[in-house]
């Protein structure tokens, strides 16, 4: 329950991160066609004991606010708020949404409200349609809008109460066309009408009561951004840049790189530092398990080449090699063969069953020794050679059981019986 509490806490917050204190927040859910104004009267109340998360603001006001081609971009939405403004007045809040199909497009329309009553007082009863100025916006270029695009529609107009005369609108619009700003704008129509709607806005915490957990998320977000789209220059002013250093492009992209680097570095530090430390199975380091696997590997060879360097219990004679032949005058006594230094045992008698005894033999007392020098023997050693002894005497036994069995068939297949 608690990791779930924490889950719905640290959702809301990133929730409210993106949202604006002073952006609007529709109750109904917004498709892409033209809703009616509605009245709050139709609405359906909720119980008293049911209580929101949001806000809710008085529908005094508002307005509804549709162009007549939608909204392309966010220049086109701070421009109409510009011109609503320069015709009526002030807008206090305002709010675009994206649309719910295509998430690249926004819907074509939106909510505002007056900050004050008298320029809502100015808005016609019935709706009415103005033609605003709205920049024009190349949808291939690359990055979108900037902050650049954004120049000059950021900030709020005053009312203008004097409207231009015709001569005026003319000689404005003459010289724009000589300057070439009239590619770079268009008119744009849009319908205003007064609205009943109620406004719900999001709980926005203040912050001083942003706790830890809501400065480690900004700290997350901002580590994880790339920072500003920076367009790459055209030849002639790159070429202006590396021949003169006093520029201040020249002189502050690289340090405010720089900068940013630094900046993200440091938060991705201190979120290093805040994730709790959970118990982990220390695991011995690399370095020290192929120090040991290589110890392992040399005792296993040093067990093979002692096991190899053990006398056989079977006699060899070993050849010596051929030297190269002296010169004639010198005469050269024949070399003796060399025998191994081990005592030797007595001859085996030429009988093909005790030479087949003796490998067994031998391979049983390899066992015993291989088995000796992994595991240290707690038996004394008489005990350990009566149970080789009575290890052969069980061997020599079966051995005798199947020659004889062998010749009980060979007797079957020639006819004769068992002697």
């Amino acid at each position: 329950m608690l990791a779930q509490a924490r889950w719905r806490t640290s959702t809301l917050r990133q929730l409210s991160r993106r949202l604006y204190a002073t952006e609007a927040a529709v109750e109904s859910s917004l498709s892409s066609s033209t809703p009616p104004p509605e009245d709050p009267s139709t609405t359906p109340q909720r119980d008293q004991g049911e209580r929101r998360d949001r806000r809710r603001r008085d529908p005094e006001g508002t307005i509804f606010i549709r162009p007549w081609d939608g909204i392309q971009s966010m220049t086109e939405a701070f421009a109409i708020v510009q011109g609503i403004e320069k015709k009526y007045g002030k807008i206090r809040d305002f709010k675009l949404k994206r649309d719910v199909d295509n998430n690249d497009a926004y819907q074509p329309y939106f909510w505002a409200r007056f900050r004050d009553i008298e320029s809502f007082n100015l808005v016609p009863q019935e709706s009415t349609t103005l033609q605003i100025r709205v920049p024009l916006v190349d949808k291939t270029k690359e990055g979108g809008v900037g902050l650049a695009d954004l120049q000059g529609l950021l900030d709020s107009s005053d009312r203008v109460t004097t409207e231009p005369s015709v001569y005026q609108s003319v000689a404005a619009r003459m010289t724009s066309e000589k300057e070439g700003e009239e590619d770079s704008w268009r008119l744009q129509d849009v319908r205003i009408e007064r609205t009943t709607k109620s406004i719900y806005y999001n709980l926005v915490y203040e912050y001083p009561n942003h706790g830890r957990g809501y400065i480690l998320g900004v700290g997350q977000a901002f580590s994880k951004w790339g920072g500003f789209y920076q367009p790459p220059l055209d030849p002639q002013t790159e070429q202006q840049e590396q021949s003169s250093k006093d520029t201040p492009l020249h002189s502050t992209s690289a340090h405010a790189q720089t900068r940013m680097r630094r900046a993200q570095a440091k938060w991705r530090t201190t979120l290093e530092s805040a994730r709790p430390s959970h118990p982990k199975d220390e695991t011995p380091p690399e370095e020290n398990s192929e120090d040991i696997s290589a110890l392992q590997a040399e005792g296993v060879q040093e067990e093979s080449t002692g096991a190899a360097a053990e006398p056989p219990t079977t006699p060899e004679v070993l050849v010596a090699t051929p030297t190269p032949e002296p010169e004639p005058t010198t005469p050269v006594a024949p070399e003796a063969e060399v025998t191994p230094s081990v005592p030797t045992p007595p001859a085996p008698e030429p009988s093909k069953n005790f030479a087949q005894t003796l490998t067994r033999r031998q391979r049983i007392l390899a066992q015993a020794r291989e088995h000796a020098r992994a595991v240290p023997s707690e038996t004394p050693p008489a005990e350990e050679a009566e149970a080789n002894l009575d290890a052969e005497k069980k061997a020599a036994e079966e051995k005798d059981k199947k020659v004889l069995s062998m010749k009980e068939r060979l007797w079957k297949l020639m006819g004769i019986g068992p002697r």
